[in-house]
């Protein structure tokens, strides 16, 4: 429903651990002057590129789910650019931010223990509104209503402390309110908005859960 679900970290561990395993192999057909050492350091070698540029660079992704139809159909095939807004530390789900994503840019973040596919729609600093007709940036319509009624609850709980909105009567009689997102968060709602469980419901995410830029094939030969 959301896109890719399978927990990176998990992933990241077990190619630790071949590489772990293959190295010891090195080492004792070194000791014991085995002949295929060779190309066993060959194959060594291998893992330990596909573990840097995967961990570090580019990772692949099979979307599940149609919450970014028509952009990702289900089942697309995506590459995460994980340097586009800074440096990635495996293993630790942390990112060093040197850039923050940009309105519109198709991101990946980690949203409990899967990985999230969005459309960035509102940065920290815009103002935030919500009503019987939908989603506002800046004065601008950007989203329709979820399909379930908005839990306030559940959204004010995604903002830190100092911004949380209060429940005024328009609030109560009319279920809207404004805020300003704050520093540190972004506002993303999916292409499929009708079929999408995205920030309408979850709140507004943080930059740290930011994986990268999500680019396929379209937008590879197109430059978007």
């Amino acid at each position: 429903m959301q896109g890719p679900k399978r927990e990176p970290c998990v992933f990241d561990f077990i190619w630790a651990f071949c590489l772990i395993a293959l190295a010891g192999s090195i080492a004792v057909l070194h000791v014991n002057h085995i002949k295929w050492e060779k190309e066993v350091r060959w194959i060594f070698c291998a893992f330990l590129l596909v573990f840097i540029l995967r961990s570090f660079f580019w990772e692949p992704y099979r979307t599940e789910g149609p919450s970014m139809s028509p952009t990702l159909p289900n089942h697309s095939f995506v590459v995460v650019d994980k340097q586009a807004y800074g440096i990635t530390i495996p293993l630790f789900e942390t990112v060093f931010q040197t850039s923050f994503p940009k309105y519109n840019d198709v991101v990946a973040f980690h949203h409990g223990n899967n990985i999230w596919i969005k459309r960035v729609k509102a940065q920290a600093g815009d103002t935030l509104v919500h009503n019987y007709m939908g989603w506002y940036v800046n004065a601008k319509w950007v989203a329709p209503p979820t399909v379930v009624p908005l839990n306030a609850e559940v959204f004010e709980r995604s903002l830190p402390v100092q911004s949380h909105f209060s429940h005024t009567d328009m609030w109560k009689n009319y279920r809207a309110f404004s805020i300003q997102i704050p520093t540190g968060y972004f506002f993303a709602v999916g292409d499929n908005p009708n079929h999408s469980t995205d920030s309408r419901t979850v709140g507004v995410i943080p930059y740290k859960k930011v994986v990268g830029r999500v680019y396929w094939r379209e937008s590879w030969l197109h430059k978007e």
